[in-house]
């Protein structure tokens, strides 16, 4: 494993050490449900990780992780799979 790497791994360990709990009540907030949430929190750091984005400051950084997880919300909540699921609910309780 390359220096360059090793350092990329502990710059993404330090973001979701900051931004993850913001990034998950964003995603509960749009999406209202904590598990789904749960995968969005974890989609937007492999978006991160995928990327190899530089930042002017930490307010800009701070400002594109929460542009990139209301994007990752609204692909949730217009995907096909999300569309054709029925709470538990709706089917026992008429």
């Amino acid at each position: 494993m390359g220096v360059e790497l090793l350092c990329r791994e502990d710059y993404i360990s330090e973001l979701v050490e900051k931004y993850s709990d913001m990034v998950l009540r964003l995603a509960i907030t749009y999406i209202k449900n904590t598990s789904d949430a749960q995968d969005v929190c974890q989609d937007v750091f492999i978006k991160i990780f995928q990327q190899n984005k530089t930042f002017m400051d930490s307010e800009h950084e701070k400002a594109w992780i929460i542009r990139v997880t209301i994007n990752v919300c609204k692909d949730v909540m217009r995907s096909q799979w999300k569309k054709r699921l029925l709470p538990v609910k709706e089917l026992f309780c008429p």
